[in-house]
């Protein structure tokens, strides 16, 4: 079902590791180096949004007896990834984790801009004649010469039509600054919910608060709202009152956040200055700019009780206010999941006592100008396939041609068959390096004869800035210590052993893939021999190393 849908969808635990995606997922984020299962969310896209919603859920679960709903946000993809549109919902609190919907938000945002630039367009062609019917009908009343019925049949028209065109225009105006804002990125949240996650960030910053009335639903942008209420009552704190109270009060399309105190009011002034700070986790954003987001200002008044003051934020509310659910609406078919990939991540700390099983890894495989990294040979190709629960994922691979930005030596070309034709217009290894080292992660690396292609990334570091201190398994070790019966070690004798098909030979790709399906099946065999957690099986390779350093004394 989720192959056919044409929106995207990710499941994660609660973790943000991501334990199933669909077609449409791969499509929006197509050439996403950290889409993956296994892999974190938050290698993805931005982790405040995704948390902040997150935690709304979980807070309206807690008060709704179980029943948390969904909730969108707009997300920013890490790179230069699309701008997502998202709507987030909780799986069962018994399994955990949530379900993660998502459009490319690029479109939308084309249509708002093109939607836009016309309504400014047409509001400002009325500008010219409005003045024109201005400009005439003071001249009229300036007392020029004119018939006396033919003057005032002018002047009754020409003021009926300036009235009517100025209503026109006033009405345009409002129009467009409504439209102008951007209200597809709001989503429906309760004003209880809002609160309850600014105390929970910071309850020791943060005076004294109470919240009375029933909770209302607004219609607002979230994250950004939140950081400007935690800011204001900041604020108040700072500015010497202890103790406030939080009430939502509906109005016309409005609900109306107060914040009451004993005291005075708030001066204009102070509060201006406030509302042009930025905010403390708001990128750079400010009060102001959060208020403009939600067409609305801020203003601090007495309150109708004596001796009391009020700071009032009116936002828009939703029209789930006015919403009931009918009495025939039937419960949600249960929905079952068994994703046992939650469980079988363990710390970093942990991982030389971490089952094999548990693990996920990366096969991969270069090929280069020639065969001394030291002496300047460079990565002409690098590809990489992913191995996880000891399935190949033939769909999560990586591949990339790149520039050596050096001559590729004709023995070499025979071997491999890249040419400097094939590099002339690939990215450097500088583009390549940071994308493969962001699809790995914090996986396995595997290869065979690893050495050898370590020493090629190894040598960029100083260069790129990328490091891999990634545990590192090697097949041809492996292979040694459980068939050293025979001399024959080689990818080809290794996968003839093991009933492996070889294909696309001596190209990255291709042997990156017939070292993957060699390693799942060396992973049984090393079960087999009482090898089950990664730390025996590098301290099995490790045995290996140290006996071919004692035969190259003799």
């Amino acid at each position: 079902m989720l192959r056919e849908l044409d929106a995207a969808v990710l499941v994660c635990d609660n973790e943000g590791r991501i334990l199933l995606y669909n077609p449409a997922a791969q499509r929006i984020l197509a050439g996403h180096e950290a889409l993956g299962l296994g892999r974190s969310l938050y290698d993805i896209c931005a982790r405040a949004p995704v948390e902040h919603t997150l935690e709304l859920l979980q807070l309206r679960r807690d008060t709704d007896d179980g029943k948390a709903g969904s909730a969108e946000f707009v997300c920013a993809t890490t790179g230069h990834g699309p701008l997502l549109h998202c709507r987030l919902s909780l799986l069962p609190a018994e399994d955990g984790g949530f379900v993660l919907g998502f459009e490319n938000a690029g479109a939308r945002i084309e249509r708002l801009v093109r939607r836009d630039s016309a309504l400014r367009h047409a509001v400002e062609n009325l500008r010219s004649p409005l003045t024109n019917l201005r400009a005439a009908a003071e001249t009229l009343s300036a007392g020029h010469a004119m018939d006396p019925v033919t003057q005032d049949t002018f002047l009754t028209m020409l003021e009926r039509e300036s009235q009517a065109l100025s209503e026109r225009f006033e009405g345009l105006v409002k129009v467009s600054q409504e439209r102008l804002s951007s209200r597809w990125t709001m989503a429906d949240i309760r004003s209880r919910d809002l609160i309850d996650s600014v105390l929970r960030h910071g309850l020791e910053q943060l005076p004294q608060l109470e919240q009375t009335g029933r909770p209302l639903w607004l219609h607002a942008e979230s994250l950004s709202l939140g950081f400007l209420l935690g800011h204001l009552l900041q604020q108040l704190k700072s500015y010497g009152i202890p103790y406030v109270n939080v009430e939502a009060l509906l109005g016309n399309r409005w609900v109306y956040l107060d914040i009451v105190w004993e005291g005075k009011p708030i001066p204009a002034d102070t509060l201006s200055n406030w509302l042009s700070k930025p905010l403390a986790y708001g990128e750079g954003l400010t009060g102001n700019e959060v208020l403009e987001r939600h067409d609305s200002e801020a203003w601090s008044q007495e309150h109708g009780r004596e001796g009391y003051a009020l700071l009032r934020l009116p936002l828009p509310a939703s029209q789930r206010q006015w919403e009931h659910a009918g009495p025939d609406r039937l419960p949600p078919r249960p929905e079952f999941y068994d994703f046992s990939l939650s469980e079988q991540r363990a710390p970093l700390a942990d991982l030389a006592s971490t089952r094999l099983d548990d693990l996920h890894y990366v096969v991969f495989d270069t090929e280069t100008t020639g065969l001394r990294p030291s002496e300047g040979d460079r990565i002409i190709s690098l590809a990489a396939i992913r191995v996880v629960n000891g399935r190949i994922l033939y769909n999560e691979a990586f591949e990339r041609i790149v520039n050596p930005e050096r001559k590729i030596p004709a023995a070499s070309t025979r071997f491999h068959g890249i040419t400097d034709a094939d590099v002339n217009d690939a990215p450097t290894i500088g583009t390549v390096l940071p994308a493969f080292r962001n699809f790995v992660g914090d996986a396995v690396l595997v290869a065979h004869n690893a050495a050898f292609d370590m020493k090629f990334l190894q040598l960029q570091e100083a260069n790129t800035g990328v490091r891999f201190d990634n545990p590192v398994l090697d097949t041809l070790l492996l292979s040694f210590y459980l068939h050293d019966h025979t001399p024959e070690h080689t990818l080809e004798a290794i996968a003839k052993r093991l009933g492996v098909k070889v294909e696309g030979r001596h190209t990255a790709a291709g042997d990156a893939t017939t070292t993957a399906e060699i390693f799942v099946r060396l992973l049984e065999l090393l079960r087999a021999h009482g090898i089950e957690t990664l730390g025996q099986a590098l301290g099995a390779a490790e045995e290996i190393v140290d006996v071919r350093r004692m035969q190259s004394r003799f």
